[in-house]
């Protein structure tokens, strides 16, 4: 998925530029002098097969979404992400001057001359996405049609778009259907696919929505399915990049230690996987026989007693804790509430602090991963399977299955938010796959 908030650098002009793109990218100085020659795995690529076909790409991100065209010859003619280092990113992997740092919110101004046999395009999703804001009004949301319109004024053979699978339901549905109906307006033959990236080989569980329209009948959507993988098989990667262990007897190390593979620390559920507060006192404090029975407890009374008709629990009114504990656990409440595990909404109700549902997680290296987002190598989100650390930006994009050649440009945080950003190329590989076949 790709963001939206990086400050806009508009497209200074459109202008031919040699053969191999259709947009030209004012680039500094700085930046040319820093810039190497492009990984041997698509500069081979590029030698090897001449072009066949074209592909323009919107919202390209670091490139994971158009790794497979590259790789099957397709010829890039034009790739726009708002993001500056995104932009760099993508061309110091496959050549100078294929993408361009552009506000696609301004996509009437691009060349009408673009005329490319296939638009990629992994709009922003955070809007879209029950993991992120999941929020109708986002003013992003909207740019799901970019490539949409810009398609049909092209007269373009064939689109595909990814996002997230949020962006089909209900509150959303709006800006879907009128997709759908502004492509069968124009002539489009529209289907649509999930994919999860582990049923291609990638050792994450990653779902999204493929939308594909067509000028001719779209044949069944097909694509191979390969072996699943574990995190076990990308984990020697600390040649690459050495990884930060956690400070010794710091509160991240002291919560880590408690947290087994296939663990979290979630006040919210109970059950093996959940790991709860109160069973780490040295971090967040002793609680009493009485106290960690009033705590458990509450995990059920509040989804148990709905008030809200959204949402999952809700804060427990204390005529409820009265019914089940008698008279005298107010003074429980008050204790707990002064140290940290409950807090008083109103003078009547009380509820679980710390109600995030899985922080720590400790993934299990013997399975796929969870979906590789942005905040994948915070240890606060997610643990390394047999250290006391998060991972490494390199383990994050194995994960992702990018290769090791391929270069991400940044600090490790920025690295991180490119990789989770990205579309996995297995995927990618896939939907080239397919695109070729059916041109």
């Amino acid at each position: 998925m790709r963001s939206e908030s990086s400050p806009v650098t508009d497209i200074a002009g459109c202008r031919a530029h040699r053969r191999r793109s259709l947009i030209a990218m004012e680039t500094s100085a700085e930046t040319a002098n820093n810039r190497v020659d492009p990984p041997v795995h698509y500069a081979a690529a590029a030698r090897v097969r001449a072009p066949r076909r074209t592909f323009l790409s919107l919202f390209s991100g670091c490139g994971g979404l158009d790794s497979g065209f590259h790789e099957l010859g397709f010829r890039c003619i034009g790739a726009f992400d708002r993001d500056s280092l995104t932009v760099a990113t993508y061309n110091q992997n496959f050549g100078d001057s294929q993408a361009t740092t552009f506000d696609l919110r301004q996509w009437r101004s691009l060349s009408t001359a673009l005329k490319p046999d296939v638009i990629v395009a992994g709009s922003p999703c955070q809007g879209f996405s029950p993991i992120g804001e999941f929020d109708s009004r986002d003013p992003r949301n909207p740019l799901l049609l970019v490539p949409i319109l810009l398609g049909i004024r092209q007269r373009t053979p064939l689109i595909m778009i990814e996002n997230v699978p949020g962006v089909a339901m209900n509150r959303h549905s709006s800006i879907w259907r009128r997709a759908h109906h502004l492509l069968g307006r124009a002539g489009y033959h529209v289907r649509v696919a999930t994919m999860n990236a582990a049923d291609l080989g990638a050792p994450q569980l990653r779902r999204r929505v493929i939308l594909m329209a067509s000028l001719t009948p779209i044949p069944t959507l097909s694509f191979e399915a390969k072996p699943g993988t574990t995190i076990e098989s990308v984990l020697d990667a600390t040649h690459i990049q050495q990884p930060e262990l956690l400070r010794r007897d710091s509160r991240s190390w002291k919560i880590a230690r408690r947290i087994r593979q296939g663990q979290k620390l979630c006040n919210v559920r109970n059950g093996p996987s959940a790991v709860h507060t109160w069973n780490i006192p040295d971090v967040f404090g002793e609680v009493s026989t009485a106290e960690r029975k009033l705590l458990e407890e509450m995990i059920g009374l509040r989804r148990r007693h709905r008030v809200r008709d959204h949402g999952d629990a809700d804060p427990v009114r204390l005529a409820i804790l009265r019914t089940e504990f008698g008279p005298r656990v107010e003074r429980t409440v008050d204790g707990l509430v002064r140290r940290g595990y409950l807090r008083q909404p109103t003078s009547t109700t009380c509820d679980l602090r710390h109600t995030f549902n899985g922080k720590y997680r400790r993934l299990s290296a013997t399975a796929p991963s969870h979906a590789v987002l942005t905040n994948f190598c915070d240890p606060s989100h997610f643990l390394h399977p047999h250290e006391d650390r998060g991972f490494t930006p390199r383990e994050a994009a194995r994960i992702q299955s990018f290769p090791d050649d391929f270069v991400f440009l940044g600090s490790p945080d920025q690295q991180a938010r490119l990789i989770g950003n990205a579309v996995p190329p297995v995927v990618s590989s896939a939907l080239a796959k397919w695109a070729s076949d059916s041109l």
